[in-house]
């Protein structure tokens, strides 16, 4: 359920004009749900995004939710052990 939030929210902002009815029925059915962590998500993204309340955090959107992530490093602990060499 998060990664549709998290799918809906990427959706918004690469796309507005297209996805922003699809973002609000995704936010309206997280408002109800069962788990506290979705509905507060889902209330985060909707200040943010859709509501003018916050016009700084709309501003930095982007920033935000579409933040470049690093990739992850994979260590090989025998590698390192001249022992398996």
């Amino acid at each position: 359920k998060l990664q549709v939030l998290n799918l809906a929210c990427k959706l918004l902002l690469s796309d507005r004009e297209h996805c922003e009815g699809l973002v609000v029925f995704v936010l309206d059915m997280a408002r109800y749900d069962v788990d506290f962590d979705i509905r507060d998500r889902a209330r985060l993204m909707r200040t943010v995004l859709l509501s003018g309340k916050a016009p700084l955090l709309q501003t930095r959107a982007t920033d935000i939710f579409l933040s470049p992530l690093a990739a992850p490093e994979f260590v090989v602990p025998s590698r390192s052990n001249a022992a398996f060499a």
